[in-house]
């Protein structure tokens, strides 16, 4: 009589393993404040879109999808320049889109009447799970401003009051550029950059919002006033994978079950 208990307690609690809804896991949002501190989360970073005001003679792009190959290079897979050198206004609401499909593995970005596609297939060796919101200014009494964000991901749709936004107000620049023991050149941003991280992010998504630069006097140029989108795995994700699924708890619980009928009946045909 027990051990039928038991395996009814079992059973049941089967039941509700198969029962529940599997619940969409919500986003998490958090800020970072400097660059140092997204190298520090060890990205796998899978592709960026960036947008940026280039140069006054058309020479550098405004618009591109690359992706890393390394701390400090990386590849441009797609670049496009805007209509005209004057396209961005200091203080204007430009939109744009990013999506990405994971089926396909290929990633559009849209800004003003402008778009990038590339296919990323031979690129991709796991999902995305995190979108990295990153602004710089970098000129003096410049601002850039990523916000009215909506993402579209494979559990929902979900609208972020957060924004991604700095300002410059050091003199001459919000950058200092100095060089390690060994030599190396590196960037020291000093209050001119921050990221909003956007985790927990599963299959395709759209990530659509406003961006806003500004500034007073000459007009920045290339980096010195833009925005990143950067998407990638952090290992966050891929300590979760160890977790085991739902399906393989039902399968332990079945298997349990089953040796206990099997138990149960020998006991009794002896």
């Amino acid at each position: 009589m027990a051990i039928r208990k038991t395996l009814i307690g079992l059973f049941v609690a089967t039941l509700g393993i198969l029962s529940a809804p599997a619940d969409a896991k919500a986003i998490s949002l958090s800020y970072l404040e400097t660059d140092q501190a997204f190298k520090n989360l060890n990205v796998d970073l899978l592709f960026v879109a960036e947008g940026r005001i280039g140069s006054s003679n058309n020479s550098t792009y405004e618009l591109d999808l690359h992706d890393d190959t390394g701390s400090t290079n990386f590849t441009v897979q797609k670049q496009q320049e805007l209509t005209g050198s004057n396209y961005w206004q200091s203080g204007r609401v430009d939109a744009f889109t990013l999506a990405y499909d994971a089926l396909t593995k290929i990633v559009t970005y849209k800004v003003g009447n402008q778009t990038l596609a590339y296919d990323y297939t031979s690129k991709f060796t796991q999902g995305v799970t995190d979108i990295f919101v990153r602004t710089r200014a970098n000129n003096t009494n410049s601002s850039m401003t990523v916000k009215d964000l909506l993402l579209k991901d494979a559990s929902g749709t979900k609208s972020i009051a957060e924004t991604s936004s700095v300002s410059c107000t050091l003199s001459p620049n919000c950058t200092t550029w100095s060089k390690d023991a060994n030599g190396n050149i590196f960037e020291d941003v000093k209050g001119g950059v921050q990221y909003l991280r956007i985790g927990d992010v599963s299959g395709s998504f759209s990530l659509t919002g406003n961006s806003i630069m500004s500034w007073t006097g000459k007009i920045p140029t290339q980096s010195n006033l833009a925005y990143q989108i950067k998407v990638g795995t952090t290992d966050d994700w891929k300590n979760q994978q160890s977790v085991p699924e739902p399906s393989a708890t039902l399968g332990l619980t079945l298997g349990a079950i089953a040796l206990g009928l099997k138990t149960r009946r020998r006991r009794q045909s002896v």
